[in-house]
């Protein structure tokens, strides 16, 4: 576990969904959490990289900027599908 530097199979590096109404980290088998965590493991290693610096390391350089952006935009999509769904 590292927060100062992206590791590729670090659980703590991924991102997490808190539910807002217990402060719990959603679970694994959440099905929120599943279409969040589908788009963050086909997303590439330079991707998940920026993500982690721009969340971590509050990193504001334009090129990680840009990569945890356009990461973000596919996972609040994937996300806001799969909550439709339930509804």
């Amino acid at each position: 576990m590292s927060r100062s530097h992206y590791q590729e199979n670090c659980r703590e590096c991924r991102p997490c969904l808190i539910d807002q109404k217990t402060g719990r980290t959603l679970p694994d088998d959440d099905p929120v959490m599943k279409a969040m965590m589908l788009v963050w493991d086909q997303a590439s290693r330079k991707e998940r990289k920026a993500f982690h610096n721009v969340c971590c390391n509050n990193s504001r350089l334009p090129k990680d900027m840009h990569h945890s952006m356009e990461l973000t935009k596919r996972m609040e999509i994937a996300m806001k599908g799969s909550s439709e769904l339930l509804q």
